[in-house]
């Protein structure tokens, strides 16, 4: 939430968690250190249907949600597991996805068991540079999936920011 809101202004933030505590505490935190409105919610089906950006962050090696529920045109992340047989992701969400994008394609390639053909997976940074086109369409589905160091990135960028080891989130 809080590399979200750097770039995004979030009217309100669903926050699901299997754990009610983990949910209500996380949304606590967002509106108190952020200001932005966050509502725990019961299902991650209530979390993800009609949200413009999904972020996954679980240990989960079964998908938890249903493609179904992305709505056309959303930008998912997903930091989670990413094996053939143990993803947070569902697998046909990311075939359905216009792009799919990681920070090392290198990095998925080598990956024994990626969840997708890591042939189809873009560098972000490409297509930040524009090397590769992002979104062409307002209703494609884009992908995410962080499979570098995203945890070192999150904790030199808590450093960085004097917020301690974990970043604040």
């Amino acid at each position: 939430m809080w590399a979200i809101s750097a770039v995004r202004s979030p009217e309100v933030v669903r926050v699901y968690s299997r754990d009610e505590r983990n949910r209500k505490a996380f949304a606590v935190k967002v509106h108190d250190r952020l200001g932005i409105r966050a509502e725990p919610v019961a299902t991650a089906a209530s979390a993800v249907r009609g949200a413009d950006i999904v972020v996954m962050a679980t240990r989960s090696t079964a998908p938890v949600i249903d493609p179904a529920d992305v709505a056309p045109g959303a930008h998912v992340t997903t930091v989670g597991p990413k094996g053939s047989t143990t993803h947070e992701l569902p697998p046909t969400l990311l075939e359905a996805a216009g792009v799919v994008a990681c920070d090392s394609p290198p990095q998925a390639a080598a990956m024994p068991d990626f969840v997708t053909d890591p042939a189809g997976v873009v560098s972000l940074g490409d297509i930040v540079i524009g090397a590769h086109p992002g979104r062409e369409d307002a209703k494609q589905i884009t992908v995410y999936c962080s499979v570098g160091l995203a945890g070192s990135e999150v904790l030199l960028a808590g450093r960085l920011l004097g917020e301690g080891a974990g970043g604040g989130a």
